[in-house]
């Protein structure tokens, strides 16, 4: 190791520090300069990307395959969010689920197309519980929940 090296392995974490501080001060700065310099060269560094592609078509066309992979995700990433809110809805809920593991059941039934429903109807003296449910195409869960429906008013019909 030569002197430079030496000094800088005695003095790393100090180093570090002032190099942290001198960004803190002129990050404002710094910003405004990277942002003009990637306008002056936007044509360069579109013809340098040309040309690296041209030379390394195996790489490019990984890079796209992910980019689009990347992409299909933050569109599914949207529908999701629906599948988030309807999670958050459903507030009665038992208390060994978390709200990770609600998401994660309604995110698959969006995904699918399919619609989320409980195993045992709340109504019927069912919990709110990831155990209790199950995911259903539409057809099967308006079938399911005629059939709940009907037993719920057999039920009180029964209790008068």
């Amino acid at each position: 190791m030569n002197r430079l090296q030496i000094y800088y392995q005695l003095n790393k974490e100090r180093l570090k520090a002032q190099a942290r501080a001198r960004y803190a001060t002129k990050r404002e700065e710094i910003r405004q300069k990277l942002n003009e310099y990637g306008r002056k060269n936007r044509v360069a560094a579109k013809e340098r990307l040309q040309k690296w592609r041209k030379d390394n078509p195996d790489k490019a066309k990984e890079q796209s395959r992910r980019y689009y992979a990347n992409s299909v995700a933050r569109r599914a990433h949207v529908k999701l969010e629906t599948a988030y809110r309807r999670a958050a809805i459903a507030n009665r809920k038992c208390i060994c689920c978390t709200n990770i593991m609600f998401r994660t059941v309604y995110a698959a039934s969006e995904l699918v197309g399919g619609e989320v429903d409980h195993i045992k109807a709340i109504a019927l003296g069912g919990k709110h519980c990831v155990k209790n449910l199950q995911i259903l195409s539409v057809e099967e869960h308006k079938e399911k929940t005629k059939r709940d429906l009907a037993e719920c008013r057999r039920l009180r019909a029964a209790a008068k």
